[in-house]
């Protein structure tokens, strides 16, 4: 079914879990349920290469050790320095690099970033060598929202919705004490995962994407150039 919508997904979880004729779960419960298995999905999606659109943010530097993406979690999916205007493609750093590129300070543009999550502010970046001024464009993949209300829709690719029905019947029965009956259904959920994570990446059929190595010298184009205090230029 295409792009169903919450209530749809809550009828048919109640229809697996056999639950239908019942209200307990009630709604509220079982919507709870529903998100947990959207975020659930969600990711396992993104892991086996679902092209979801991403979110851009632009961070002024000022000298702060970290800035804050995302009051929450994420995923990084790419980060460029704003050179006059152009924008240039950053490595995550290696951890052998961190002690020399944190003792040095920089005008000139970071080449290097690293990503965590900070516990009371979310997910965070910093920059090495750590900027003074200077523009950066962060995009990143935010967790699933959840479902606003019952006509909110699911989007992903087909058999994802079914993936949540299964998940979502499985934990009420689970709140039954129908432990069985959830492993049966736990198990249907591994062999549809299985065809719906293995096809989740085929958006374009005609030209599949291609991922190059910027830090091989023979693979290095113009646009590769980071411009910047670079320690480890050589």
């Amino acid at each position: 079914m295409a792009n169903p919508t919450r209530a749809v997904l809550r009828t048919r979880a109640r229809i697996r879990a056999d639950q239908d004729l019942g209200q307990y779960p009630d709604d509220t419960q079982f919507n709870y349920l529903l998100d947990e298995c959207a975020m659930t999905v969600w990711y396992a999606l993104i892991g086996a290469g679902w092209p979801v659109d991403f979110t851009t943010i632009n961070i002024s530097a000022n000298g702060a050790q970290t800035y804050t993406v995302v009051a929450g979690t994420g995923l990084v999916q790419a980060v460029y320095a704003n050179v006059g205007g152009n924008l240039q493609l950053m490595q995550r750093v290696e951890q052998s690099d961190l002690a020399a590129l944190r003792s040095t300070n920089s005008s000139n543009p970071s080449s290097y970033y690293e990503v965590r999550i900070n516990p009371a502010a979310g997910l965070i970046i910093e920059f090495f060598p750590k900027p003074t001024s200077g523009t950066y464009r962060v995009d990143y993949i935010a967790d699933h929202p959840g479902f606003a209300n019952d006509a909110d829709k699911w989007y992903g690719p087909g058999g994802s919705d079914e993936m949540i029905v299964l998940l979502a019947a499985a934990k009420a029965l689970r709140k039954e004490g129908e432990v069985a009956d959830a492993a049966a259904l736990d198990k249907e959920y591994m062999v549809l995962a299985d065809q719906v994570l293995s096809r989740s990446s085929w958006m374009d059929m005609r030209n599949p994407p291609k991922i190059r190595d910027v830090r091989r010298a023979d693979l290095k184009f113009g646009f590769d150039y980071q411009v910047g205090n670079n320690p480890f230029d050589t």
